[in-house]
């Protein structure tokens, strides 16, 4: 529980810093695994029928580490945001809601092709997916508004504005 977590002789800067790495840590490894499921479930399609030409082809392994990397990047703004969401609120639901709901206004929106839908971090997801898209590209990481420099700015602006609630936070 929190109380028995604040008695421990650590900062609380410390203790924000440690449960932000675990959470980093938790999406990296979901990333890996669907992953490496998705190279194997191709692989094994590729056994089971040899006729669709799956085993015929290697994976681009630069490209797919490009595009989950992005994808890494690319949610950094929604962790940190939903991370800030559990610490203000103690009814885990909330935060969980609010992120379901901003989740599927920001597909709503990136599809739409709505101007101003690079501002909302629950957007970049899908536009970094988005085959119409110019976000795809990896070679405009000199813009300054691409969303993958976005989602850092989001990200480290709110993880910021977390680790000062969460310092002032009063445990009761």
């Amino acid at each position: 529980s929190w109380k028995k977590l604040m008695l421990v002789p650590h900062s609380r800067i410390k203790i924000y810093l440690s449960k932000v790495f675990f959470v980093l840590i938790q999406v990296a490894m979901a990333l890996l695994i669907f992953t490496i499921s998705a190279l194997l479930g191709g692989f094994l399609v590729g056994l089971v029928h040899p006729s669709l030409g799956f085993m015929e082809h290697s994976p681009d392994f630069e490209l797919i580490f490009k595009i989950i990397g992005g994808f890494f990047v690319g949610v950094l703004g929604i962790v940190s945001i939903q991370l800030l969401f559990s610490f203000l609120f103690k009814n885990t639901i909330v935060p969980i809601s609010i992120g379901m709901f901003l989740v599927v206004v920001g597909i709503i929106v990136s599809t739409a092709g709505w101007t101003y839908a690079k501002y909302i971090p629950y957007s970049y997801a899908q536009m970094f997916y988005d085959d119409n898209s110019q976000w795809m590209n990896m070679t405009m990481m000199t813009d300054s508004s691409n969303i993958l420099y976005l989602s850092l700015f989001y990200a480290v602006t709110v993880l910021a504005i977390g680790g000062w609630v969460f310092s002032r936070k009063q445990i009761k």
